[in-house]
């Protein structure tokens, strides 16, 4: 049963940032990359849960050839993704925007270098409940209005919507995802909404909530 509907959305780049050096140790071996290997140890990752599947499909990939090595992968936003990279915590990151240019300078200070590789597109999507009739569409100009508090009844936005509050919901500052939207929609305005790091909660938020709006 269908519990929320999208009005549209937008293309954004992922990508995943592998360091110079991982926890792998890689001995030399006549057989090559078979799954008797020599390649061991444990690598660890963290970041964006948009990349997650792609991360999770390449372990498989790997640890089919190369079964004394780990990968271990925890999805707690880009943002928060790219401090354990840069702290050293972490030997790749993954990240649903580009790195920014303050993280790329931390790098530098650290010593740590990087590869930055774009694995995929992504899709930001606008979502309302599914027993919302009158919103079809939905301009940039409306959405700043709505995620920055100056509406705050439905009939702010139009006058022929209805005079209900609008329950607004979105990422939290750890997503890449929230990144995007604050430069690309709110021209760096601050985000006025109910925040939250998991985003199958902001799902089960507009589906409970018949004024609500959402992106992920």
């Amino acid at each position: 049963m269908k519990r929320w509907q999208t009005l549209g959305g937008t293309l954004i780049g992922v990508s995943l940032v592998l360091g110079a050096c991982g926890g792998a140790s890689q001995q030399s071996s006549d057989q090559g990359d078979t799954k008797s290997s020599n390649v061991e140890g444990t690598v660890k990752g963290n970041g964006s849960s948009t990349v997650a599947p792609i991360i999770e499909k390449l372990n498989e990939d790997f640890s089919s050839s190369h079964d004394k090595a780990t990968v271990e992968n925890v999805t707690s936003g880009t943002g928060d993704g790219f401090k354990q990279f840069i702290a050293g915590k972490t030997d790749f990151s993954n990240a649903s925007r580009p790195i920014k240019d303050e993280e790329k300078e931390q790098l530098k200070d650290k010593g740590i270098d990087y590869t930055e590789f774009k694995v995929a597109r992504d899709g930001l999507t606008i979502a309302v409940n599914k027993d919302n009739d009158f919103l079809k569409e939905i301009s940039l100009e409306d959405l700043k209005k709505i995620y920055s508090g100056e509406a705050k009844k439905w009939s702010d936005v139009d006058s022929d919507y209805p005079d209900k509050p609008i329950k607004v919901f979105s990422p939290d500052q750890s997503h890449g995802t929230y990144d995007f939207f604050t430069e690309e929609v709110m021209d760096d305005v601050d985000i006025q909404a109910e925040k939250n790091q998991n985003t199958d909660v902001i799902v089960k938020s507009v589906q409970d909530n018949k004024e609500g709006i959402g992106f992920f």
